[in-house]
């Protein structure tokens, strides 16, 4: 299994490679992943406003037409939402060189023609993180996950398990490079969110190990034992 491949899931945050999309969302471009239906309904109250937001920016552009600004924005939009959509493809086709090229790419596109639109780079951003982390580029990688935490932080909260998910990716990452101290900066991260959530065992179970397994690495036999004692809790 390819961790790195793994969708999240919107609501529970959640990771695994094989993922529900809203049908809606995956029509208008922008993929947003769902690990059952039971998570999908429970997010609906806060996802529906997504949609809601798309159909007035589509209503609110097709009802001042004319402008040379608005056409030259469209044209953009166009190109980029293909070169997403060729991005993504890639990714999926574990190509992830020119996955990561592209999505970069893109991101760079938005960030030059100052434009705001939130939905194309963070769409630009994950398949970033995806293929990056397949190709072990750990510190660009690490700053593309960042950069989605301060994205959505305003929309689910600092204490929300995809947050959680996010900074798991960093850790991994930082293990596998030999980072064990920074490995457990993010750990720790994420186990003060599981800590706060009735219904993440598992994953807070999980996390004390591979605390215990970084400080073992580390020669802190102590504290490893502490959190190993966490663990079977």
């Amino acid at each position: 299994r390819n961790f790195w491949m793994s969708r999240v899931c919107a609501s529970c945050g959640s990771t695994r490679e094989k993922m529900s999309k809203c049908a809606k969302c995956k029509l208008l471009g922008m993929p947003t992943y769902y690990c059952s239906r039971e998570c999908q309904e429970k997010d609906w109250p806060t996802h529906k406003a997504q949609h809601s937001k798309k159909s007035e920016q589509t209503e609110s552009e097709a009802s001042s037409g004319g402008a040379a600004s608005k056409k030259n924005d469209d044209s953009l939009r166009i190109v980029l939402r293909q070169q997403l959509a060729d991005a993504r493809t890639a990714l999926d086709d574990r190509r992830f060189e020119v996955a990561f090229a592209k999505s970069k790419k893109i991101r760079q596109s938005l960030m030059e023609n100052g434009k705001s639109d939130a939905e194309l780079l963070e769409q630009a951003i994950d398949i970033s993180i995806q293929a990056g982390l397949s190709l072990k580029k750990i510190e660009e990688s690490t700053g593309f996950i960042e950069e989605k935490i301060e994205m959505i932080l305003p929309r689910v909260g600092n204490n929300h398990p995809e947050v959680a998910s996010l900074k798991k990716l960093i850790a991994i990452g930082c293990s596998k490079s030999g980072s064990d101290v920074k490995a457990i900066k993010y750990l720790r991260q994420c186990l003060a969110i599981y800590e706060g959530l009735s219904d993440r065992p598992v994953d807070l179970a999980f996390t004390n190990s591979w605390l215990a397994d970084c400080y073992r690495r580390l020669g802190k036999l102590d504290t490893a034992k502490d959190y190993a004692r966490a663990a079977e809790v």
